[in-house]
Protein backbone atom coordinates (compact mmCIF):
# COMPACT_ATOMS: atom_id res chain seq x y z
CA UNK A 1 0.00 0.00 0.00
CA UNK A 2 1.64 3.34 -0.73
CA UNK A 3 2.80 5.45 1.87
CA UNK A 4 1.15 8.84 3.10
CA UNK A 5 4.19 10.48 1.58
CA UNK A 6 3.68 8.98 -1.68
CA UNK A 7 0.14 10.16 -2.11
CA UNK A 8 1.09 13.61 -1.68
CA UNK A 9 3.68 13.88 -3.91
CA UNK A 10 1.22 12.31 -6.14
CA UNK A 11 -1.23 14.95 -4.88
CA UNK A 12 1.51 17.73 -5.24
CA UNK A 13 2.63 16.62 -8.82
CA UNK A 14 -1.09 15.80 -10.11
CA UNK A 15 -3.10 19.10 -8.54
CA UNK A 16 -0.93 21.53 -7.02
CA UNK A 17 1.87 22.37 -9.71
CA UNK A 18 -0.81 22.14 -12.17
CA UNK A 19 -3.23 24.30 -10.51
CA UNK A 20 -0.34 26.65 -9.65
CA UNK A 21 0.43 27.25 -13.34
CA UNK A 22 -3.23 27.41 -14.47
CA UNK A 23 -4.39 29.40 -12.00
CA UNK A 24 -3.02 32.94 -12.85
CA UNK A 25 -3.90 32.20 -16.66
CA UNK A 26 -7.50 31.72 -15.63
CA UNK A 27 -7.49 34.87 -13.86
CA UNK A 28 -6.14 36.93 -16.90
CA UNK A 29 -8.52 35.30 -18.91
CA UNK A 30 -11.25 35.82 -16.65
CA UNK A 31 -10.26 39.82 -16.09
CA UNK A 32 -10.20 40.18 -19.67
CA UNK A 33 -13.72 38.90 -20.73
CA UNK A 34 -15.45 40.71 -17.95
CA UNK A 35 -13.62 43.87 -19.08
CA UNK A 36 -14.48 43.63 -22.90
CA UNK A 37 -18.09 41.46 -22.44
CA UNK A 38 -19.75 42.94 -19.41
CA UNK A 39 -21.60 45.13 -20.20
CA UNK A 40 -23.47 42.69 -22.45
CA UNK A 41 -22.76 39.77 -20.53
CA UNK A 42 -23.24 40.99 -16.98
CA UNK A 43 -22.97 37.18 -15.94
CA UNK A 44 -19.32 37.41 -16.41
CA UNK A 45 -18.83 39.84 -14.45
CA UNK A 46 -20.03 37.80 -11.48
CA UNK A 47 -18.18 34.69 -12.80
CA UNK A 48 -15.09 36.86 -12.83
CA UNK A 49 -15.21 37.93 -8.67
CA UNK A 50 -16.13 34.33 -7.92
CA UNK A 51 -12.89 33.49 -9.77
CA UNK A 52 -11.08 35.75 -8.43
CA UNK A 53 -12.16 34.76 -4.83
CA UNK A 54 -11.68 31.15 -5.50
CA UNK A 55 -7.99 31.86 -6.77
CA UNK A 56 -7.71 33.65 -3.05
CA UNK A 57 -8.96 31.34 -1.26
CA UNK A 58 -7.39 27.64 -2.88
CA UNK A 59 -4.36 29.47 -2.87
CA UNK A 60 -4.52 30.09 0.79
CA UNK A 61 -5.63 26.31 0.68
CA UNK A 62 -2.65 25.23 -1.03
CA UNK A 63 -0.46 26.85 1.09
CA UNK A 64 -1.73 25.35 4.13
CA UNK A 65 -1.74 22.20 2.96
CA UNK A 66 1.87 22.51 1.81
CA UNK A 67 3.07 23.74 4.92
CA UNK A 68 1.15 22.27 7.70
CA UNK A 69 -0.89 19.27 6.68
CA UNK A 70 1.44 17.73 4.65
CA UNK A 71 4.52 18.11 6.31
CA UNK A 72 2.28 16.13 9.42
CA UNK A 73 1.40 13.76 7.06
CA UNK A 74 4.81 13.21 6.12
CA UNK A 75 5.87 12.77 9.59
CA UNK A 76 3.12 10.33 10.63
CA UNK A 77 5.20 8.18 7.92
CA UNK A 78 7.92 8.54 9.72
CA UNK A 79 6.46 7.81 13.19
CA UNK A 80 4.31 4.63 11.63
CA UNK A 81 7.50 2.97 10.92
CA UNK A 82 9.33 3.55 13.81
CA UNK A 83 6.32 2.98 16.46
CA UNK A 84 6.03 6.96 17.65
CA UNK A 85 3.41 8.62 18.88
CA UNK A 86 2.04 11.13 17.18
CA UNK A 87 2.59 14.69 19.28
CA UNK A 88 1.15 17.29 16.70
CA UNK A 89 0.60 21.12 17.50
CA UNK A 90 -2.45 21.08 16.54
CA UNK A 91 -3.47 18.03 18.67
CA UNK A 92 -4.73 15.59 15.98
CA UNK A 93 -4.93 15.66 12.28
CA UNK A 94 -8.67 15.17 12.30
CA UNK A 95 -8.38 18.91 12.91
CA UNK A 96 -6.20 20.46 9.89
CA UNK A 97 -8.50 17.76 7.91
CA UNK A 98 -11.74 18.66 9.10
CA UNK A 99 -10.77 22.60 8.17
CA UNK A 100 -9.71 21.21 4.49
CA UNK A 101 -12.85 19.82 4.11
CA UNK A 102 -14.52 22.62 4.92
CA UNK A 103 -12.78 24.62 2.53
CA UNK A 104 -13.67 21.68 -0.59
CA UNK A 105 -17.09 22.56 0.23
CA UNK A 106 -16.71 26.14 -0.30
CA UNK A 107 -14.80 25.37 -3.56
CA UNK A 108 -17.67 23.25 -4.27
CA UNK A 109 -20.07 25.81 -3.64
CA UNK A 110 -18.11 28.37 -5.74
CA UNK A 111 -18.55 26.27 -9.09
CA UNK A 112 -22.07 25.37 -8.68
CA UNK A 113 -22.77 28.80 -8.98
CA UNK A 114 -20.21 29.30 -11.90
CA UNK A 115 -21.90 26.50 -13.47
CA UNK A 116 -25.40 28.53 -12.97
CA UNK A 117 -23.97 31.37 -14.53
CA UNK A 118 -22.47 30.03 -17.44
CA UNK A 119 -24.94 27.39 -18.51
CA UNK A 120 -22.72 24.81 -17.92
CA UNK A 121 -19.71 26.54 -19.36
CA UNK A 122 -21.38 26.95 -22.62
CA UNK A 123 -20.52 30.23 -24.30
CA UNK A 124 -22.93 32.62 -25.83
CA UNK A 125 -23.38 32.84 -29.55
CA UNK A 126 -21.37 36.00 -29.68
CA UNK A 127 -18.31 34.87 -27.46
CA UNK A 128 -15.01 35.41 -28.88
CA UNK A 129 -12.25 33.07 -28.46
CA UNK A 130 -11.14 34.10 -25.27
CA UNK A 131 -14.92 33.48 -23.87
CA UNK A 132 -14.89 30.61 -25.04
CA UNK A 133 -11.36 29.21 -23.73
CA UNK A 134 -12.09 31.06 -20.64
CA UNK A 135 -15.08 28.61 -20.53
CA UNK A 136 -13.20 25.71 -21.44
CA UNK A 137 -10.43 26.55 -18.67
CA UNK A 138 -13.21 27.23 -15.97
CA UNK A 139 -14.87 23.33 -16.85
CA UNK A 140 -11.28 22.02 -16.34
CA UNK A 141 -10.74 23.63 -13.08
CA UNK A 142 -13.72 23.19 -11.87
CA UNK A 143 -13.21 19.16 -12.72
CA UNK A 144 -9.58 18.88 -11.41
CA UNK A 145 -10.86 20.54 -8.14
CA UNK A 146 -13.27 17.69 -7.75
CA UNK A 147 -10.93 15.41 -8.57
CA UNK A 148 -8.21 17.17 -6.09
CA UNK A 149 -10.86 17.45 -3.30
CA UNK A 150 -11.79 13.46 -3.71
CA UNK A 151 -8.71 11.92 -3.84
CA UNK A 152 -7.48 14.06 -0.70
CA UNK A 153 -10.98 13.64 1.22
CA UNK A 154 -11.60 9.69 0.01
CA UNK A 155 -8.10 8.50 -0.17
CA UNK A 156 -5.41 10.62 1.57
CA UNK A 157 -6.84 11.97 4.90
CA UNK A 158 -8.84 8.95 5.48
CA UNK A 159 -5.86 7.15 5.45
CA UNK A 160 -3.76 9.12 7.68
CA UNK A 161 -6.73 9.61 10.41
CA UNK A 162 -6.43 5.52 9.97
CA UNK A 163 -2.71 5.40 10.86
CA UNK A 164 -2.78 8.15 13.35
CA UNK A 165 -5.62 6.14 15.38
CA UNK A 166 -3.10 2.80 15.38
CA UNK A 167 0.03 5.26 16.20
CA UNK A 168 -1.56 6.61 19.48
Amino acid sequence: MATLSSQVDFILDNYHNPLKENLPIILALSEKVARVHGDKHPEIIKIDTIIHNFVSEMTAHLRKEENVLFPLMRELDTLKESGGTPNFHCGSLTNPIRQMNSEHSDFDQMFAEVRTLSNNYTAPADACNSYRRLFEQLSWLDTETVAHALFESDTLFMRAIEIESHCQ
